[in-house]
């Protein structure tokens, strides 16, 4: 393959070219960056060094449906690792805003390949499922790490959650992707603020949980129990007391 050598200096706000190396996950990046850097290796895998800065900047994910806002990202390109000395980025809701903050490194295997090892910290940050009616408000402490699809491993503490799908007559057939990130998260909420409020149920509980996903099949561990709550069956209403999921 052809060796590439050279040097990069440049600034602006089309993107698109960045867009082609993004993972599965994130749905496009826009914002004002500029890259300082020389660059040797090959197209399918190139080695930078020098520095790169993103401000404000909005990245769109695939599953959720509020963006990243306001996002400031300062790097520096070290040969085949990209270090993110810095970047945050504030995420909305109606009148709440959440702040989520990034650091670590991201080494360049190939072009959409990279082995992770970040550290990513939330407080309030509000987020609503793209494909779920699906709301949570949590804080939490995450790493991401591994070669693509990393891993997320960490502790999520949520002040609220809301469920809103119904629920399904059928059992879900299992779906297999191998490029969706893989997941080990405990989600503590031992004084309620679950809720679950469909058509058959609406009820408050407190939840220790151990949410897993492995090639995009999700799997939990733990329990849960209602606070308080109404079940409805047909024509009749009924009152819960307490019981355990």
């Amino acid at each position: 393959l052809d060796q590439v050598t050279g040097r990069l200096e440049v600034s602006g706000d089309n993107l698109d070219p960045i867009n082609r190396f993004l993972p599965q996950t994130i749905e496009s990046v826009r914002g004002n960056f500029t890259l300082k850097a020389g660059v040797t290796g090959t197209p399918q895998k190139p080695q930078f060094s020098g520095e790169a800065s993103l401000t404000h900047g909005t990245i769109k994910t695939i599953e959720i449906v509020n963006p990243l806002e306001n996002v400031v990202v300062d790097v520096a390109l070290r040969h085949d690792t990209v270090v993110v000395r810095s970047a945050s980025a504030v995420v909305r809701d109606k009148k709440l805003a959440g702040r989520i903050d990034v650091k670590g490194t991201m080494r360049i295997g190939s072009i959409k390949s990279f082995d992770y090892d970040l550290q990513v910290t939330g407080r309030g940050v509000p987020a609503r499922m793209e494909f779920k009616d699906f709301y949570v408000l949590a804080d939490f402490d995450l790493s991401v790490s591994g070669p693509t699809p990393p891993k997320v491993v960490g502790q999520v503490r949520p002040q609220r959650v809301e469920d809103r799908e119904p629920f399904s007559e059928s059992e879900a057939r299992p779906v297999y992707d191998a490029s969706l990130w893989d997941w080990d998260i405990a989600i503590e909420m031992p004084s309620g603020g679950y809720f679950i409020k469909n058509d058959q149920l609406d009820a408050e509980l407190s939840a220790n949980l151990r949410l897993l996903r492995e090639r995009g099949q999700p799997s939990y561990l733990g329990g849960a129990e209602f606070i308080r709550g109404r079940v409805y069956l047909f024509d009749k209403t009924g009152r819960i007391e307490r019981g355990v999921l």
